[in-house]
């Protein structure tokens, strides 16, 4: 982004929209987000949005609806080679975390299919593992268009048997109305000891509503691979009930000054307060995958956090074609 010749770039907390706290790129039809971004200027912390041409304050409106007030307006965070959500900085780092390990348990693959690829949020992290990667999404998709190389469904993939070595779904499966004809079409077009990396969610809220259709345990994730032919190699849950629990109550703290700048009629409340809505949210969050982490480290920590696990946001598998 371009602000009177020099690189413009933003604090974090000052990247999100308290509506949906969710990732989306900015555009230049969106003068009301680029004000907030150029106001928010900084010499560090680079912001991951570019522009076609230069763009001033001299072209924006005199009267600005703050971001509060922009329904969907979204920016990426993006922190350790993945886009971030706020709001989920617990459920994302772990799954991060998740699908480093499961790449280098494979170790370099010739190809990769991202499906379900979105914007491709992780792309950065496979690149190093797959000499060619292809992204396929459906042309509905609420991510937009852009990082997409070829349009299509994951119930009827267009690609020839055994075609991929690696097999890359995250957050995917719960859109699926048919999850075992996508996963036997995952199968198909899997090399001979092909790998699938499969990430779901559990206990989230609804998202990219109507086509929001499962929740999976770890027990129907492992019945719907066994029935397409698939053996789990590893299977990891994102965040236990303590987790969960701040989880939900960061959730809460967002929409409650969400919903307190709009009962007071004062929009500028969030921007005013965003260092310490940032801090409130962020710090808990910090925290708790620290210690998460710590508690895998010491004696009988993993059998705690193996009988917390029950409850969940999420859940990882990586699967060998069999």
């Amino acid at each position: 982004m371009i602000w009177a010749g020099r690189k413009a770039t933003c604090k974090p907390w000052q990247m999100h929209c308290m509506n949906c706290w969710q990732t989306k790129l900015v555009t230049v039809e969106c003068p009301n987000a680029l004000l907030h971004l150029l106001l928010a200027s900084l010499p560090s912390q680079p912001l991951p949005i570019t522009f076609s041409r230069p763009f001033t304050p001299a072209k924006l409106p005199r009267n600005p609806v703050w971001p509060i007030r922009i329904r969907n307006w979204r920016v990426p965070h993006k922190v350790a080679g993945t886009v971030r959500n706020l709001g989920a900085i617990i459920v994302d780092e772990l799954r991060f975390e998740f699908l480093q390990h499961a790449l280098q348990q494979i170790g370099k693959r010739l190809s990769l299919l991202d499906l379900g690829c979105g914007q491709k949020p992780y792309r950065e992290l496979y690149a190093a593992y797959a000499q060619k990667s292809f992204g396929l999404d459906v042309p509905t998709t609420q991510h937009g268009m852009q990082a997409i190389d070829v349009q299509g469904r994951g119930t009827e993939l267009p690609f020839s048997d055994q075609t991929f070595d690696l097999v890359f779904c995250t957050e995917v499966m719960e859109h699926v109305a048919e999850p075992k004809r996508m996963l036997q079409e995952i199968h198909r077009v899997l090399k001979p000891g092909g790998y699938l990396i499969l990430t779901t969610p559990f206990l989230v809220p609804v998202h990219e509503a109507p086509y929001d259709f499962f929740r999976y345990t770890p027990y129907g994730l492992q019945h719907l691979l066994e029935q397409a032919s698939f053996c789990i190699v590893t299977r990891e849950t994102f965040a236990e009930a303590f987790g969960v629990l701040i989880s939900l109550l960061v959730q809460l703290q967002l929409k409650f000054w969400s919903a307190l700048a709009h009962l007071l009629r004062f929009p500028r409340l969030y921007s005013l307060l965003n260092p310490v809505i940032f801090f409130l949210v962020y710090l808990p969050q910090r925290t708790y995958v620290a210690l998460l982490k710590a508690g895998r480290r010491v004696k009988g920590g993993e059998r705690v956090i193996r009988q917390l696990s029950y409850t969940a946001k999420g859940y990882g598998v990586l699967a060998v074609k069999s």
